[in-house]
């Protein structure tokens, strides 16, 4: 079912929650001025927000790991949310691939740091998340190291910064906003948490740019010797003069641009081009150190294959369902090498791949 306010589709609906919205006790909760705290909140951010930018939002309703009167005060938050105005969103315990492309900003009710890694590294996505901690923790060193968890776990191991918590004090009946800096003057990769002002919750105060100017960090770089793209010199002392070429100047143009310090690592085996993924989950090169979280980022201009190749390519960005099941996968193959029909590869990929995806909003433009 479609709905048109702000573009957006609703997918499922209450029968998710296994509860009808009237049924809440909304009125006969204790922690009422908590929940129009929430509710206040997450109306700016839809209306200034999703709204404004069409941005089409997943709500769990995963509550098996709240306890009841947490799970209470989120059934009711919702209950105020949806009875407040019309706000078409997909709800569900787990989102699914086919989905994940089409949403943008992922809300989740967590009660513990756990929780909320555990949930974000199920979902497989990246877009913006919106955390709502609800919590009765007195010592704000111990709501402050939690948050930190979170924090460090999206900038370290999800390599997304775009997140906006609300520890929302359940005995208190407080909302406090945070986020984190990782790059600033005085500091790199920092997740410590840092509270923000209420405000009316536009995209930008939610999620500034973090990356503009990252203040000299430095940022490692998997490289290997391929003229004329990559030639390196490691005699030099720093980074930006160990590297010439055509991939050398883009890294050095990156880090004036973006105000990073560079730091190159060579791949293993130094000499290797690139690195392989295999359906079996086993990687080498430049692919295994960074799915080991030992590098940043790499560079090549040397990038070769066929589409049988593509299917591990895939799977390491992060696109399983392109290749699942695996009759699936074969039928798109066999359409494009035997009958010549590139119709089905280019439906699959249609979404993935950038310069499409440009093109597609952008219909008559050169390229």
């Amino acid at each position: 079912m479609e709905l048109s306010s702000a573009g957006f589709h609703v997918l499922h609906i209450l029968a998710l929650l296994q509860v009808q919205v009237a049924a809440w006790p909304v009125e006969e909760s204790p922690h009422l001025p908590l929940v129009r705290k929430i509710t206040d909140v997450l109306h700016r951010i839809r209306v200034n927000t999703c709204a404004a930018h069409n941005l089409r939002v997943f709500i769990s309703t995963d509550y098996e790991h709240l306890d009841e009167k947490e799970a209470t005060l989120v059934r009711c938050v919702l209950d105020y949310s949806l009875s407040r105005e019309e706000l078409p969103v997909v709800l569900a315990s787990q989102l699914s691939p086919e989905l994940s492309v089409r949403v943008r900003l992922q809300l989740l009710f967590v009660q513990s740091p756990a929780q909320a890694i555990a949930a974000c590294s199920a979902l497989e996505i990246k877009g913006m998340y919106l955390i709502v901690w609800l919590t009765s923790q007195p010592e704000v060193s111990v709501q402050r190291s939690g948050m930190s968890q979170i924090f460090a776990h999206f900038l370290h191991r999800l390599y997304n910064l775009n997140v906006l918590l609300l520890l929302a004090h359940m005995e208190r009946s407080t909302l406090q906003p945070f986020a984190f800096l990782p790059y600033t003057a005085g500091s790199c990769a920092n997740t410590e948490p840092v509270e923000l002002p209420q405000r009316e919750w536009r995209l930008r105060e939610m999620f500034p740019y973090r990356l503009s100017n990252m203040h000299g960090c430095p940022l490692s770089v998997i490289v290997w010797p391929i003229a004329p793209y990559m030639n390196l010199h490691w005699e030099q002392p720093r980074g930006v003069d160990q590297v010439d070429g055509l991939d050398g100047l883009l890294l050095r143009i990156m880090a004036s641009r973006m105000n990073f310090t560079i730091q190159l690592l060579p791949n293993e085996p130094p000499e290797l081009v690139g690195g392989s993924s295999y359906l079996n989950g086993t990687m080498t090169g430049a692919y295994r150190m960074l799915l080991d979280r030992r590098a940043n980022l790499t560079l090549s201009s040397a990038v070769t294959g066929t589409i049988d190749d593509l299917p591990p390519v895939l799977q390491f960005v992060g696109f399983n369902e392109a290749c699942q099941p695996a009759a699936a996968w074969q039928t798109v193959d066999k359409s494009f090498q035997l009958n010549y029909n590139p119709k089905p590869l280019l439906d699959l990929l249609e979404n993935r791949l950038w310069r499409t995806c440009i093109y597609k909003e952008n219909v008559g433009s050169n390229y």
